[in-house]
């Protein structure tokens, strides 16, 4: 079975007041090209299709657009989409039949009657191409572990055991199906340990989950959330894998933008990525800080030199924001006025203190707006004890983040 994995889209994100509605569509183009040449037997989309909940008209006709144009290239293809942290999963579930028409799967919301799961067939999807049967997909859309419902019979009490159990039981339906041994992918949108801790590559602070709570009924796990391609170790013979966003959300995620190509034969997944070309880099200039004037005219000297390039830019420079001069954006964007670069913020240094004087964070208004709340926070803990903050403080960070998001929806 070969299968094409890809999350993370984040169509209609704004960066730093850019629209980027042409980046979007050249790099959905770009992934429909790898399906016209590939043909896999599926194609999984693994959440955050969107970047908000309430997607704009022109984020919502691309999507509809280029998947039709996906779904017209690798007509044999099984397509499932399944929804994230950042999307409305009511909102991708209405036009649900729909697309089924064209033989495309949408999972929006898990299926429950009251406080317990219900039809568990809507989330498992035979892969058929070209009319055989080779293998099964288990769509789980997002949901905090504290949302799942209770599976009938079962003594599950935490938000973690109801997810576990709730995996475990589609996973067990659908074992009872394939009968024949074939492939199941189980896709989901989720944070996961063991193996992956690093807080900077972590988008939107939700809690961790234990992978290996899920079982081993499933042959390749394509996860979503985490923004950086990624596989992680489990304790079983399968393989779980992040795809990485297809295109970059912010000028530390530095990683090539790709999809994952995943060929299975009996337990055992290969995995080829496929790097995505870009539109519109996102450039931090100079590679390292220096003065800001000495910025800007080394800047200048390198518009000079290649007026014709496009992108991102991030100036990088030593002082700190307060001791900026006031006009300092209003320079940058009038260097930049006439060239293809588009100017997003200034990165300040890191404000010199004696120890045990108040510390500050440094940062942009820019800045401020964009990181997630968890990512703030470990930053800000940074600069008060000048170490990163425990791992059992960031769980429980977690945690409250988590259950202050599931109180605003």
């Amino acid at each position: 079975m070969r299968l094409l994995h890809s999350s993370d889209w984040h169509l209609g994100h704004v960066l730093y007041q850019h629209e980027r509605l042409d980046e979007f569509e050249y790099m959905l183009e770009s992934i429909r090209q790898i399906l016209e040449r590939e043909q896999p037997d599926a194609f999984v989309v693994s959440g955050d299709i969107f970047h908000t909940p309430t997607p704009s008209r022109l984020a919502q006709r691309l999507f509809v657009d280029k998947l039709k144009a996906m779904r017209q290239s690798a007509p044999d293809t099984t397509i499932v989409v399944s929804s994230g942290n950042h999307d409305s999963g009511l909102g991708l579930e209405v036009a649900r039949p729909l697309w089924s028409e064209l033989d495309v799967h949408i999972i929006g919301q898990i299926e429950r009657q009251d406080s317990l799961a219900s039809d568990l067939d809507k989330h498992i999807i035979e892969v058929r191409p070209r009319g055989e049967l080779c293998g099964y997909i288990v769509a789980l859309p997002y949901s905090t572990p504290r949302n799942f419902p209770q599976i009938e019979g079962s003594a599950a009490e935490s938000g973690e055991e109801r997810q576990a159990a709730y995996v475990q039981a589609l996973l067990k339906r659908c074992h009872e199906l394939n009968t024949s041994g074939l492939p199941i992918i189980l896709m989901a949108h989720l944070t996961a340990l063991p193996d992956y801790r690093d807080p900077h590559d972590i988008i939107g602070g939700l809690e961790h989950t234990d992978i290996n709570s899920f079982g081993t009924h499933y042959d390749y796990l394509a996860l979503g959330h985490i923004h950086k391609p990624w596989t992680l170790r489990t304790n079983a013979p399968n393989t779980a894998r992040y795809s990485g966003s297809p295109i970059a959300m912010d000028f530390d995620e530095t990683h090539q933008p790709s999809v994952s190509l995943v060929s299975i034969e009996g337990r055992h997944s290969h995995i080829e990525t496929q790097p995505l070309p870009t539109l519109r880099p996102l450039i931090t200039f100079p590679d390292q800080a220096i003065p800001f004037d000495k910025a800007l005219q080394k800047l200048q000297e390198s518009l000079r030199t290649t007026p014709e390039q496009e992108g991102y830019l991030r100036l990088q420079v030593l002082e700190t924001h307060a001791d900026l001069p006031s006009d300092a954006r209003q320079r940058c964007s009038e260097i930049l006025a006439n060239s293809g670069l588009r100017f997003c913020l200034i990165r300040g240094g890191q404000p010199r203190e004696h120890i045990g004087v108040e510390r500050g964070l440094d940062i942009s208004v820019e800045e401020l707006q964009s990181l997630p709340p968890l990512d703030l926070a470990l930053r800000y803990y940074q600069e008060q004890r000048c170490q990163a903050m425990p791992d059992n403080l960031q769980t429980k960070l977690r945690q409250a983040i988590a259950q202050a998001q599931t109180s605003d929806e």
